[in-house]
């Protein structure tokens, strides 16, 4: 499927869709989770779904921790809004893998404009 036909860039996945069995095929062009999403599979089936996903339907997730500094900024922001009594470990940590992922693409993207920038400015910017 070319690129440009996927709809995001990373898309981060909660059990959810694992265990709802939802096609996930052309959504995004990397998939990611976290190992206590993993966890949260019981259902034979889900556990099936998920490992049968790269082979099925060309889906490889990716399985990562975030970061400690998003993981500290997610627990922190959580307690700020009053969600943090709500979150189970699993939520915690995606959303810390999705702020991660969100601020690494911040900054390319800042450098990409910062390059761009000298480079139309006459200036050309040794790597």
């Amino acid at each position: 499927m070319a690129e440009s036909s996927h709809r995001c860039k990373n898309l981060v996945l909660d059990s959810g869709p694992l265990l709802s069995l939802s096609p996930l095929r052309g959504l995004a062009e990397a998939y990611l989770t976290v190992p206590q999403v993993l966890d949260e599979l019981k259902d034979k089936r889900a556990r099936e779904h998920f490992e049968r996903l790269g082979l099925s339907a060309g889906v490889r997730v990716e399985v990562r921790n975030p970061d400690a500094a998003s993981l500290a900024h997610v627990i922190q922001f959580a307690k700020k809004t009053g969600d943090y009594s709500v979150l189970s470990h699993a939520d915690i940590c995606v959303l810390a893998l999705t702020h991660s992922l969100h601020v690494r693409e911040k900054a390319a993207l800042e450098e990409a404009k910062t390059k761009a920038s000298l480079i139309h400015g006459g200036h050309e910017l040794l790597a």
